[in-house]
């Protein structure tokens, strides 16, 4: 019982040199930092804008400057300067953007990948001409395809009897819903493949092919965004 007394104690105790004019301690020491505000939360670039002109300098001591930090496509801060001895850095707003469950690089039946393709994407001409294959291709053993790793070619049903050899130049471009939605959203190109299931029924599938450039696009949106509005404060991003 004695031993393990004098234990704890030489274990709570903590010893100091000096060496090579350094002051070394036994043990790892922690500043004891001041109190910092909990974020305030929000989806919009609107909500930061407006924070960051109308609230932040009020909330802040001394009304100091704050700047709006875009963090990466999804997320951006409105943050203090530093202050203290510990060179603290508050964050006073953080704001997130809705995420939009994409399904990249699965095997859609036609019906799911039109809805899919008409609700998480923006529709543009691009857009309009995969659907328009897509939702005349013929599901049957007569559908063909051709695929030299460029173009895919499809049999599609044209009107109500006719047939025609329609061309999917790969990759295209497109626009889904990626980031936050009061901003532009980033292109990225895809690589679109038609293939029939075991079942015998196409399938269509969509696998992204720009390595994640469009995140650096999707920022460039969002400072875009602020400086269209008017942002006042700095911005870093």
């Amino acid at each position: 019982m004695l031993k393990s007394f004098v234990e704890k104690i030489c274990e709570l105790s903590i010893c100091t040199a000096e060496k090579g004019g350094r002051l070394l301690t036994s043990k790892p020491l922690h500043a004891v930092r001041e109190s910092e505000p909990a974020p305030l939360k929000a989806r919009t670039l609107a909500a930061v804008l407006e924070y960051a002109e109308r609230f932040a300098k009020e909330d802040m001591e001394n009304g100091e400057d704050v700047f709006v930090h875009v963090e990466d496509y999804k997320t951006v801060h409105v943050r203090g300067v530093l202050y203290g001895v510990e060179k603290q850095r508050d964050c006073f707003l953080t704001a997130e953007a809705y995420e939009v469950a994409h399904k990249f690089g699965a095997n859609l039946t036609l019906e799911d990948f039109i809805v899919y393709l008409q609700s998480a994407f923006v529709q543009d001409e691009n857009t309009a001409k995969i659907l328009r294959v897509v939702g005349n291709i013929v599901e049957d053993n007569a559908t063909e395809y051709a695929d030299d790793g460029v173009t895919q070619r499809v049999t599609a049903r044209s009107g109500i009897a006719r047939r025609e050899i329609v061309d999917l130049p790969n990759p295209v471009t497109l626009r889904p819903y990626r980031t936050f939605t009061d901003a532009e959203q980033p292109d990225g190109l895809f690589v679109l493949r038609i293939r029939q299931s075991e079942g015998g029924k196409p399938t269509c599938m969509l696998v992204e092919a720009d390595g994640g450039a469009w995140k650096s696009k999707a920022i460039e949106n969002i400072k875009r965004w602020f400086d269209d509005n008017s942002l006042s404060v700095g911005i870093l991003g």
